[in-house]
């Protein structure tokens, strides 16, 4: 049986260790993330400065944009400083064999999306890491 809420977004052998993996869905550009063994799917584009997030350093949970340094929670989407104060949108996300999956619907933003890259299905939600200076 097909679970008809999720769609095909990129195939888990794209998303490489520790890094991103661009992808458009419909009209909606995607970054996915694998970072310690955990698969998300945000927005990919900047709040700030409306630019790919693709090129941006991802370490202790967060992502920076390259344009001014502004990083999100890639759990949440939330921003973490200036100069970004809006969130970013996430998505859940699913895997199934090869397949990740993102949600049709938006994940809360401001929320932690669901995926872990060696389960399957959903997993529950992760408690938010303390924030690691820079």
């Amino acid at each position: 049986m097909t679970d008809t809420l999720f769609t095909p977004a990129a195939k888990l052998s794209d998303v490489p260790e520790e890094g991103v993996f661009p992808v458009r869905v419909g009209t909606f550009d995607l970054l996915i993330c694998r970072h310690g063994g955990v698969l998300y799917a945000i927005e990919n584009r900047c709040s700030h400065a409306d630019m790919p997030l693709e090129c941006g350093r991802m370490k202790f949970g967060w992502i920076s944009c390259p344009a001014h340094g502004a990083r999100f929670d890639l759990e949440s989407g939330e921003a973490l400083g200036p100069p970004a104060t809006d969130p970013i949108r996430t998505f859940a996300v699913q895997v199934q064999g090869d397949d990740v999956r993102r949600h049709h619907g938006l994940a809360r933003i401001a929320m932690p999306i669901y995926g872990r890259a060696k389960g399957l299905g959903l997993a529950a939600p992760r408690r938010l890491r303390p924030r690691m200076p820079l």
